[in-house]
């Protein structure tokens, strides 16, 4: 009985660690998240910049055609605006 018990305690005091360590990393990720979304922020914006001041026409779709974007080249290119692009099937 007593050897049982001993294993218990030490399989506790085992998983107790781990679990430390765990919280530990959890919060070290907290920490780091915002910095994570903030990059990602900039990131969008810097993509976002490149596809609207693109000398090229670019434009995104649904999978079922209908324009969702299109850029300042698509509207000076084809003479129609944003407005009257968006949600037309291609």
């Amino acid at each position: 009985m007593q050897l049982d018990q001993q294993k218990t305690k030490a399989r506790l005091i085992t998983e107790l660690g781990v679990s430390r360590r765990r919280i530990v990393e959890l919060e070290e990720g907290e920490r780091a998240a915002p910095n994570s979304v903030g990059e990602l922020e900039e990131s969008r914006r810097l993509s976002r910049g490149q596809f609207e001041n693109s000398n090229d026409m670019l434009a995104t779709f649904t999978l079922e055609g209908e324009i969702t974007h299109v850029n300042q080249a698509v509207e000076l290119t084809l003479g129609f605006t944003k407005e009257e692009l968006i949600g037309n099937i291609s």
